[in-house]
Parts: structure tokens; sequence; C-alpha cells
């Protein structure tokens, strides 16, 4: 899933030439549009929905007009009801909402998938580990790195709460986004956030003493 503060989006006031230059800077061919006022996401704009527009004058063309109505699902639902779901419905992209109604990410065919079964890297895309041995017992870890991985990888135990990657563990911990340079001590692990967006970790160092790490 796109945690809401990852997803590209735009707001009901925009133009269409905005919307085409989203699409282009971003290589995404759907658009969530959000209302200004209640943030929430009120539909979503298709790139094919563009096509017919292309080489005409936009200055009357409204985004409410074009966008499709979203859909949403709940958060919690199991993913393999909804595999089920986006199939007969013949869904791409769906609103994951919380139990107030809010927007809490984003969830595509692609994700449900490489949940189930794993990671499905594209035929260009270059993998990247989720975790890099820097040597001396330094690493260089993924935030969002699923918290049973990150447990397996170091031998650590990690209890459950209200969290799913190891950045989601660490902001738990220190009850706020931390900013780059501070360190957390856990479990003989020494975590130091390298960089910090304003509502997410971005870049982890684990620093593991000798003989902790299998």
């Amino acid at each position: 899933m796109v945690p809401r503060v990852d997803i590209v989006g735009l707001n009901t006031d925009v133009t269409v030439d905005d919307v085409v230059k989203t699409i282009i800077d971003s290589g995404h061919s759907r658009i969530p549009i959000f209302d200004r006022n209640s943030g929430n996401i009120v539909g979503i704009i298709y790139a094919k929905d563009l096509l017919p527009f292309w080489h005409s004058p936009t200055e009357d063309i409204y985004i409410k007009n074009i966008m499709r109505e979203p859909y949403f699902v709940p958060e919690g639902k199991k993913l393999i009801d909804l595999l089920d779901e986006f199939r007969k419905k013949r869904l791409n992209m769906a609103i994951v909402i919380d139990e107030y109604g809010n927007v809490d990410g984003l969830l595509t065919l692609v994700d449900i998938i490489e949940e189930i079964v794993g990671d499905m890297p594209s035929d260009d895309e270059e993998v990247q580990p989720s975790i890099i041995d820097q040597g001396g017992g330094v690493y260089l870890v993924d935030p969002r790195m699923p918290i049973d991985d990150f447990c397996k990888a170091f031998s650590i135990d990690i209890p459950e709460g209200d969290y799913d990657t190891i950045a989601g563990f660490i902001t738990y911990l220190m009850e706020r986004i931390p900013s780059p340079g501070e360190t957390l001590e856990y479990g003989g692990l020494v975590f130091k956030v390298a960089g910090a967006e304003k509502k997410r970790i971005s870049k982890l160092i684990v620093y593991v003493p000798e003989g902790l790490k299998d």
C-alpha cells in the first residue's frame, strides 16, 4: 500500500495541463484528486481519459467532469478477499480508508499480488535489497522493511503494535518523526536516522554489535 503521505495527487482546482505534467513527471497513469477542504479523495484521473483533449484548448475543461469515482475499501480487509474483489470488478486501484472514513493510503492490484506472492519487479527495475551490509557491523536498512523480515534478519524480537515497518516502530517508540542524526537503542541494536522528511523516515542505518547478527 502507498501511505497517504506518499500519494501523488492533485486538488480539484487544478487544470488539465497540471494533470498531464504530473502524469509525465511521476510516471503514474492514474492520479487521485483530493478535495482541498476535506482532504478526502473525490476522484481519479486516468491518463487515457485525457487523450481526447490532446492538442486541444483545455481552458474550459473541468477536472470534475473527467475524473472517475474512486473505489474505497476499509483498512484491515483480507488481501485474498481484496484480490477477488479487484478481479470481479476489474479494478486496478482502490483507496484505503480508516474507521473514520479518512484516507489511509492507496492500494493497487500489483500491491496485492506482491504482498501475496512476493515482489514483482518490472523488467527494467533494478531490485534494491532491504539490507545493505556496509561492513564493520553497519547496515543500511530500507525504512519500509516489514517488522517480521527485520526481526528474522537481525535475530531480534519486536512486539506487535500499531506499526508494520521498522520506520513505523521507531516512530512509535520516539512518539514523533525523528530528525536526521537522531539515534535510538533497542534490543542491542543502535538505530540512526540518516534521513527524514516531514512525515516519514527516508533513510535508516543500523549498528549491530559483533556477534549479534547471524
